[in-house]
């Protein structure tokens, strides 16, 4: 290849080179392209040539640059995502853990407070049985105290004739009170009636009964004989029995007799001439009948009890 000056064909100036193989006048501002030989071309060929190969390899370079950029992309994002990865693994095992940790700081809770509801509620049941078995103790002791009140209640109306007798201030009380139901009775209603002499005591029968309750209880019947006429005429004269009682009669703590000393008269009966009124009985035999067989609850003794001894 042959040197050649670059001149300006117009005027002769410099040339200086603004582009590939374009070309300028400095003097006139002339551009214009050189007028390559065959020898000039050909090396314009191979220069070309070794561009092209030179842009080949740099764009295999380039390739392989962006290759290798992308696999180290791919492998910083593999990087990457492992660190995320690992992160969200530590993240996630620390929350299990603490999960875990919470759910078994909640269970030891709950079991203890079942523990303590468990142990609260065994002791509320002793509790309860014991205040049960209390009651049922305190209900034993009443009933048993109860049952002992009533025999001993049942036991002091089982008296005896010689109890009745040997209560010296009983006999007094009661023999007084029998004989002043005679003299209030008011089933004789003529006013002009008199007694024939003072009433005779006949006799006395204590009733009692084997039962455990009845609405008396115990019964002091003494019977007496009256007579007695119609004003002055003692030409005719009357005969009546009467009985009066006590009732509900007991034995005290001290073995006394309980008494409330309220004689009445034992049975309200008209046996008189035009049905008068009268709770005295012409027939002794029938008012024992009915005053004393007649209490069919009722066992009987008889004795003397008499008033005017």
């Amino acid at each position: 290849m042959q040197l050649k000056s670059l001149r300006c064909p117009n005027c002769n100036g410099s040339v200086r080179q603004i582009g590939d193989k374009r070309y300028v006048c400095e003097s006139c501002g002339t551009s214009f392209i050189p007028d390559l030989d065959p020898e000039d071309v050909e090396a314009e060929r191979i220069k070309a040539e070794a561009e092209v190969k030179k842009a080949k390899i740099q764009a295999t370079e380039g390739i392989a640059d962006d290759v290798k950029r992308r696999a180290m992309n791919m492998q910083a994002k593999r990087n990457a995502l492992f660190i995320v990865v690992a992160v969200i693994t530590v993240i996630a095992f620390v929350i299990i853990s603490n999960a875990i940790r919470l759910f078994n700081d909640i269970a030891l809770s709950m079991r203890r407070e079942n523990d303590a509801q468990g142990a609260w509620e065994l002791e509320q049941q002793a509790r309860y049985a014991q205040s049960v078995e209390a009651s049922i103790e305190a209900a034993a002791e009443r009933s048993k105290a109860e049952e002992e009140a009533r025999k001993a209640e049942i036991a002091s109306y089982r008296l005896d004739v010689s109890e009745l007798t040997a209560d010296a201030f009983f006999a007094e009380n009661a023999k007084a009170a029998l004989r002043a139901a005679v003299d209030t009775r008011d089933s004789l209603v003529w006013n002009d009636w008199q007694w024939v002499g003072e009433p005779e005591y006949v006799t006395s029968y204590f009733l009692y009964t084997d039962k455990e309750m009845t609405f008396d209880r115990n019964k002091l019947i003494s019977i007496y004989k009256v007579t007695w006429r119609k004003g002055e005429d003692d030409t005719k004269t009357y005969v009546l029995y009467f009985s009066t009682m006590l009732t509900d009669l007991s034995r005290k703590s001290d073995g006394t007799i309980a008494s409330d000393y309220k004689a009445e008269q034992a049975i309200w009966h008209t046996e008189t001439p035009i049905n008068q009124p009268l709770d005295g009985f012409y027939d002794l035999d029938q008012l024992i009948r009915e005053v004393i067989y007649g209490e069919k609850d009722y066992l009987w003794k008889e004795f003397d009890f008499s008033d005017q001894e």
